[in-house]
């Protein structure tokens, strides 16, 4: 798990899981987290606690698994990781229109 300032609310940075993959002779970066109501987890475990709970009391049981997949081709893995982070930062303040809230 990695923290990354740019999903967590209001400046708050929040955890995803940071996988590096091989297939062949190509790696590929995977980042992924769990979006739920306003709520971001790394882990399963939280979440379905917490959809448990929602469903409960709220009656809501929605949510979304969020994956971004970067291929580390010619570049240094660090690199890779920064323009990976660099898209999450964009792309995570859209997601409330595709994920409810």
């Amino acid at each position: 798990m990695v923290d990354i300032p740019a999903l967590g609310e209001a400046g708050v940075s929040a955890s995803a899981n940071r996988v590096v993959l091989r297939k062949g002779r190509h790696l590929i970066l995977v980042y992924y987290w769990i979006k739920q109501q306003e709520k971001t987890f790394a882990s399963e475990n939280y979440a379905r606690v917490d959809r448990l709970l929602s469903s409960l009391f709220e009656n809501r049981t929605d949510g979304a698994l969020v994956r971004v997949i970067r291929p580390i081709l010619d570049e240094d893995a660090t690199v890779a990781d920064r323009r990976i982070r660099d898209f999450i930062g964009q792309v995570n303040p859209l997601l409330p229109t595709y994920i409810p809230l």
